[in-house]
């Protein structure tokens, strides 16, 4: 069943954004304008550990709804483990966002698998010291501008707050982007 749902998730993403990825523009060259025209009314995979959705369910429900009214992007959230995760950026597999902290997000930089940097990029990160530890440290390693954290998520048992970082393969960079500037707006009070 899991496979399966996997295996639905990867073909609607394919299909909502199977025409853009032809024609998908690279979001660190385009304005921000342009991001929002190629990114409306888009399907975004998020890849996150399961964890993240037992605890955080409610949370992931209002963002979806509030995040759709908004701008026309519908959110599928995809449970998986670390290692499917990290499997899911070395394979290069269509998600659009994924969650990634600590000594796999220095990985995946390191491997070349995140699109980036892409935090400076984003108009309300102008909102946050993005040179600042707690803006770019993922459980002591530097995100190098790779991903973004989620600063409207409560932290883990551990005091971590999740990251989010597009992968190079993403099914909708724009609408990835869009949703990482929502995020940002939330905490910062301006949606």
């Amino acid at each position: 069943m899991y496979k399966l749902f996997i295996s639905l998730t990867i073909l609607s993403t394919l299909v909502s954004c199977g025409e853009s990825n032809k024609k998908q523009r690279d979001v660190r060259k385009i304005s921000w304008y342009e991001v929002h025209a190629d990114g409306k009314g888009k399907t975004l995979t998020i890849m996150v550990r399961e964890e993240f959705l037992a605890q955080r369910q409610l949370e992931a429900v209002n963002i979806s709804k509030k995040i759709s009214e908004q701008t026309g992007i519908q959110l599928q959230w995809q449970g998986a483990t670390q290692k499917a995760i990290m499997n899911s950026l070395e394979k290069s597999t269509q998600i659009s966002l994924v969650e990634i902290q600590g000594a796999d997000l220095s990985k995946a930089v390191k491997q070349g698998y995140l699109l980036g940097p892409i935090d400076r990029l984003i108009p309300n990160s102008k909102s946050y010291d993005t040179d600042s530890d707690k803006f770019r440290a993922s459980e002591g390693f530097s995100s190098q501008g790779f991903a973004v954290p989620c600063v409207v998520c409560a932290a883990d048992s551990a005091g971590n707050k999740p990251f989010f970082a597009i992968p190079n393969a993403a099914g909708c960079q724009a609408a990835a982007m869009i949703f990482l500037d929502y995020m940002l707006a939330e905490r910062a009070g301006r949606e």
